[in-house]
């Protein structure tokens, strides 16, 4: 367990991760020493590696507590507005291309929507133009911001369901593998009454010498 979660190598004693179907992941994250983490990251679960950024960090009790999402951390800024005129027409592809490198994030699969001749980018937080023009989008392990569903394919490694709650379509899984339970994948069991189901979003947790858990929500 000592070595199940890293921030660029350094160890931490515990943390927290979740990754959505949609949008960014998050991960709150503690070190035992009091290293001076910044910018651009590679948290480790397990075998899970995903690349994000530090959006907020502070220190008590000699531990080191950081707040991680993937990517750059970009989506979150406010951005200015700003107009397009093309006689050929706006493509949606533009105008996230252009509001992802001003905020310092990288975007793949962006729509080639005509959105007219002429189109206004509000002002705002970025989340919101690129939720506008692109509804399904998600970070991915990389930190790149990939538009569409997440892949969807079976997971092939052991696991043990160790704990189910039905009313919430929450499983808790015993797993050496927290790479497999990315939102997207799907799984069955003999010990699940439902015959196949779909990770919509995974929850991990961990502390030092302690269990490391992965509740997985189902749709």
């Amino acid at each position: 367990m000592s070595d199940w979660s890293t921030i660029n190598g350094e160890r931490t004693v515990a943390g927290s991760l979740y990754v959505p179907a949609y949008g960014t992941w998050v991960a709150d994250v503690a070190l035992a020493l009091i290293a001076d983490i910044t910018g651009r990251v590679t948290l480790t679960v397990g075998n899970l590696s995903l690349v994000g950024s530090v959006v907020r960090a502070g220190t008590y009790a000699g531990s080191r507590t950081y707040r991680l999402v993937g990517g750059a951390g970009g989506w979150r800024q406010d951005m200015p507005s700003r107009s397009y005129v093309r006689s050929a027409g706006v493509p949606a592809s533009m105008v996230l291309g252009d509001i992802a490198t001003e905020c310092g994030e990288t975007i793949a699969d962006a729509p080639s929507t005509i959105l007219g001749t002429s189109f206004v980018r509000l002002a705002g937080m970025a989340s919101r133009t690129l939720a506008s023009l692109a509804p399904r989008w998600y970070v991915d392990t990389q930190g790149v911001t990939r538009v569409g569903s997440r892949p969807s394919s079976p997971i092939r490694s052991e696991f043990v369901p160790t704990n189910r709650n039905g009313g919430a379509g929450v499983v808790e899984v015993a797993t050496e593998d927290p790479a497999a339970w990315m939102p997207g994948r799907t799984f069955s069991s003999p010990l699940l009454s439902s015959s196949l189901l779909t990770v919509s979003a995974s929850r991990f947790s961990w502390r030092l010498n302690g269990r490391a858990r992965v509740d997985v929500v189902t749709s």
